[in-house]
């Protein structure tokens, strides 16, 4: 795509700019709130990654509920999740929802912004809430980084998704490193 054809948005200032310096790209700063931003257009795709990893339940729905509105009528919606298998040792309640308020970013409260981990079955519904059941979703387990869940969204049918085909890219680890004085 064109820079001129990408739109990216962050709660941070400073990277929508460094995003707009570096990529010429369009950039909406965000807020805590999905009521307090505008994007002023609708878009055929919206990639939301490692948002919804960390929102309480209540904006959970409301940015879900958002960035669906953003979508063209025959848009997609993109996003990740962290999925309850994540957490075995997490007794997930019966909601399907757990938020800890724990979170590596310190400029945000963490009651606003920790750490979130869905079932299935609370995406399915929520997604059903807010495309007033026109929706169907496509779930890749792990699609991220091999850590997070990636759900795609579309009006209509899945069979839409019938011709997707999702491509895991390399993954490589560092096990040791060591610090050696150079001769």
């Amino acid at each position: 795509l064109s820079a001129e054809r990408v739109w990216v948005s962050d709660i941070s200032a400073a990277a929508v700019r460094f995003q707009e310096d570096q990529f010429h790209v369009h950039g909406v700063v965000s807020a805590l709130q999905p009521n307090n931003v505008s994007f002023g257009r609708r878009f055929d795709c919206v990639f939301v990654l490692s948002l919804f990893t960390h929102l309480p339940e209540a904006t959970f729905i409301t940015w879900l509920q958002k960035l669906y509105s953003l979508m063209n009528e025959d848009g997609v919606l993109i996003f990740t999740v962290h999925d309850e298998s994540l957490r075995p040792d997490l007794k997930m309640p019966e909601s399907g929802f757990c938020f800890e308020e724990d979170s590596e970013i310190d400029t945000i409260s963490k009651q606003d912004y920790g750490t979130t981990y869905v079932s299935e079955a609370f995406v399915r519904a929520a997604i059903m809430q807010v495309t007033d059941g026109r929706g169907s979703y496509r779930r890749i387990l792990r699609g991220v980084a091999r850590r997070q869940d990636m759900y795609i969204v579309v009006n209509g049918l899945a069979s839409q998704f019938a011709d997707f085909e999702h491509a895991w890219c390399p993954v490589g680890h560092l096990d040791v490193c060591d610090v050696v004085a150079s001769n």
